[in-house]
C-alpha cells in the first residue's frame, strides 16, 4: 500500500472518529422547520399552530420560546395541558417531545400585508461534567409568514366516523365527528343528517353546533363524539348517512357513510335478555320448596318446644 493511500485511510479514520465522538457527546434540540405559511389572516381573527420541540439531550433541558419580527407581538404559546395560561419556557424530559400551540392573532388596526417573522426555540449553555453531554447554547427557527386581507374566506374538511357499520332497530349509532378549519373565520357548523333507502328520505334533523364548546378557530381543528343516528323507527336493511355541514344555513361539505340495521340481531339481544329472566325465575321456583321446608322445620321445633315446656310444667305441678 502506498504512503498516499495510507494517509488518505488515516484521513477518512479520523473524520469517522471525529463524527462518531461529536454526534454521541454533542445532543441538541430541535423543532419541525417547516415554514408556517397563513394566507388572506383577517383582522381579530386567531390561527392556530402547533409547534413540536425535541430533546435528543440525556437529560431533562429547559428551553425558552419566543416569536421574533413583525409577528413577535401577535403570538402566545400554550401547553396542550392548559390553554388558558401563556408560556415562554418549557422543561422537557430527556428523549422526549413537547407540543405546544402558537396562537398568533391578528391586530385589529394591521393594515393589509405580508408580515414575516419567526418562531425560536432557545437552549442556554449549560456546565459540562464528566458524567454529562457536551452543552452548548442552541437556537431552532421556523419561519412565519401570514398575509393580512380583507377577504373572509370560509372552508372547512369534515369526516364522519361511526362506532359501527352495523346496529339494531333501538340502538341508536354513534358518530364522530372531525372538523378542519381551512378557512380564515371562526366557525360553528351545524350538520344535517338524512338517512336514506332506495332513495327515499326517511329521517331528515339539523343539530346544532354544541352549546358551549368554543368556535373551531382557522386552522385549527375540534372532534365531536357525542352524534347519534336514531334508529328505532328503522326496519332491518342496508341505509346511508348523508351529511351536511352548514355555516350560516349555507352547505359547505359533505359527508356520507353506509350502514346496516340487524333485526335478527336485536331478536337475539332479546331472546338472551328473555333467557335470562326465565332462569332467574326458575331459580326463584327451585327455591320456593326449600324456603317452605326451612319454615315447616321451624314450626315443628317450635311445637315441639313448647310441648315439651308444658310438659314439665305439669310434672313440677
Amino acid at each position: 500500500m502506498s504512503r498516499k493511500t495510507i494517509k488518505f485511510v488515516i484521513i477518512i479514520t479520523v473524520i469517522f472518529a471525529y463524527y462518531a465522538i461529536f454526534i454521541s457527546f454533542c445532543k441538541a434540540i430541535g423543532q419541525a422547520t417547516k415554514p408556517i405559511n397563513i394566507e388572506n389572516a383577517l383582522r381579530g381573527q386567531e390561527y392556530d399552530q402547533s409547534v413540536i420541540i425535541v430533546n435528543t439531550e440525556n437529560k431533562q433541558v429547559t428551553v425558552d420560546v419566543s416569536a421574533r419580527g413583525a409577528i413577535a407581538g401577535w403570538t402566545n404559546f400554550y401547553a396542550k395541558s392548559e390553554m388558558r395560561i401563556a408560556t415562554t419556557t418549557c422543561n422537557i424530559p430527556s428523549g422526549e417531545k413537547l407540543t405546544l400551540t402558537a396562537i398568533f392573532r391578528i391586530p385589529d388596526d394591521a393594515a393589509n400585508g405580508k408580515y414575516a417573522g419567526s418562531i425560536a426555540v432557545f437552549q442556554r449553555a449549560g456546565e459540562s461534567t464528566e458524567a454529562t453531554s457536551t452543552v452548548v447554547a442552541q437556537e431552532v427557527l421556523r419561519e412565519v409568514n401570514i398575509v393580512v386581507s380583507d377577504k373572509e374566506l370560509i372552508d372547512l374538511t369534515v369526516s364522519a366516523i361511526p362506532e359501527s357499520y352495523e346496529t339494531y332497530p333501538g340502538r341508536d349509532l354513534p358518530v364522530r365527528l372531525i372538523y378542519g378549519n381551512t378557512g380564515n373565520v371562526a366557525i360553528s357548523p351545524q350538520v344535517q343528517i338524512r338517512i336514506v333507502r332506495d332513495e327515499e328520505i326517511l329521517s331528515n334533523v339539523i343539530l346544532p353546533y354544541p352549546e358551549g364548546l368554543s368556535a373551531i378557530k382557522p386552522g385549527a381543528s375540534q372532534e365531536i363524539s357525542d352524534v347519534k343516528l336514531a334508529t328505532e323507527k328503522l326496519a332491518g336493511g342496508k341505509y346511508v348517512a348523508k351529511m351536511d355541514f352548514l355555516i350560516n344555513g349555507q352547505p359547505k361539505a359533505s359527508d356520507s357513510f353506509s350502514f346496516s340495521v340487524n333485526e335478527n340481531q336485536a331478536r337475539q339481544i332479546a331472546g338472551m335478555q328473555l333467557g335470562s329472566w326465565a332462569e332467574m325465575g326458575s331459580v326463584r321456583q327451585s327455591a320456593i320448596p326449600a324456603v317452605a321446608a326451612i319454615m315447616l322445620a321451624i314450626i315443628v321445633f317450635w311445637i315441639i318446644k313448647r310441648k315439651n315446656k308444658h310438659n314439665i310444667n305439669t310434672e313440677k305441678k
